[in-house]
């Protein structure tokens, strides 16, 4: 294995932040990600201007959220086949 450089993948984006503890599962991060875009594309709340995108980035929008629920379900079956004690990376809490 070989060290994975993140400001070369990140490209460039700030990495040194604040140590910040995660105290849910990245699946559980990745659901409430998910849930927090279709709230927005909803268009409830305090954040209502999806419907003044230009149609390429609502588009965009829409991508992202089905990628991360690709992603996040490839993810839970990575980690039910190959991880020990699996139920705790994939809890909800």
């Amino acid at each position: 294995m070989f060290p994975i450089q993140l400001r070369s993948v990140l490209g460039g984006m700030e990495t040194k932040k604040k140590h910040r503890r995660l105290r849910k599962p990245l699946a559980a991060h990745l659901n409430l990600t998910k849930e927090h875009l279709l709230r927005f594309i909803q268009s409830k709340g305090s954040c209502s201007h999806f419907s003044r995108f230009p149609t390429d980035m609502m588009q965009e929008t829409i991508n992202l959220i089905k990628s991360i629920g690709t992603y996040n379900e490839r993810y839970k079956a990575w980690i039910e086949s190959n991880v020990k004690n699996a139920e705790r990376f994939l809890k909800e809490a």
